[in-house]
């Protein structure tokens, strides 16, 4: 596992600024849409958002859009915490969104400046990634509605007897007490935790980052701080001496 994630780091961390990115051909919205189906764990590469302040996971679409039409993009995921970026053909961000579909899912209604391509990001927030479906809408096309399907709200049963025992979310502004400085230092996109391109991108040592991640999924979390922490010091048992039979 360790070799696989060093070099996951070695790729991601050091050259995947400098790799080009596969040419992806541009798209158009017709009257009935655009469904893309995307998988971020398979196809998706760690880039910088500077105006959203994030370092996601993400894989770009280059989509044809109008100037004077209204879109509605949205981003759907089961699999992962949806987060959709907006930029032009130059980089410049548009818009980003987090939440706004419903449950984790992302929702942007955008009318752009000029006729042209546009980089739709399909990312995922904290790490974790799977399969997606990104769908851009012209809401003056016959028959659009400028108001997103509704979808089911997601309900999870406790028993009584566990509310106690549900985990605790940790995340940027709610960390726990005992965090060392450069954890919040560190999480440069402040999603909670530190991710192995976050560490690398320090100069810190590949060996010191395994220490801290104890489950090996290439995040430094809180959870796992403390509970080192702990573990560092918690006594020794003691050595049991031998007896010299008389």
């Amino acid at each position: 596992m360790r070799s696989v994630l060093s070099l996951w780091a070695l790729v991601l961390g050091i050259f995947s600024l400098a790799l080009p990115e596969r040419c992806l051909a541009q798209q158009s919205v017709g009257k009935n849409g655009l469904k893309i189906n995307g998988n971020l764990a398979q196809n998706g590469i760690e880039r910088h958002f500077p105006e959203a302040n994030r370092q996601l996971i993400s894989q770009k679409h280059m989509v044809n859009l109008q100037a004077g039409k209204k879109y509605r993009v949205t981003l759907n995921s089961t699999e992962q915490d949806s987060f959709l970026i907006i930029a032009d053909k130059n980089g410049k961000q548009l818009a980003f969104d987090d939440d706004s579909g419903g449950n984790l899912n992302s929702l942007i209604n955008i009318e752009v400046p000029a006729d042209g391509p546009y980089k739709v990001y399909a990312c995922a927030l904290g790490g974790r990634a799977g399969n997606y479906e990104l769908k851009i809408v012209d809401l003056n096309a016959d028959g659009a509605s400028d108001q997103p399907k509704s979808q089911p709200p997601v309900f999870t049963v406790v028993e009584e007897e566990d509310l106690d025992g549900r985990p605790t979310v940790y995340r940027a502004g709610k960390l726990p007490p005992g965090l060392p400085p450069w954890f919040q230092q560190l999480d440069t996109d402040r999603d909670g935790q530190v991710s192995l391109w976050e560490w690398r991108k320090a100069g810190k040592s590949l060996e010191e980052f395994f220490e801290w991640d104890l489950n090996e999924d290439g995040f430094i979390t809180a959870e796992e701080v403390l509970k080192k922490n702990q573990m560092s010091a918690r006594p020794a048992p003691p050595i049991a001496q031998k007896t010299k039979s008389k």
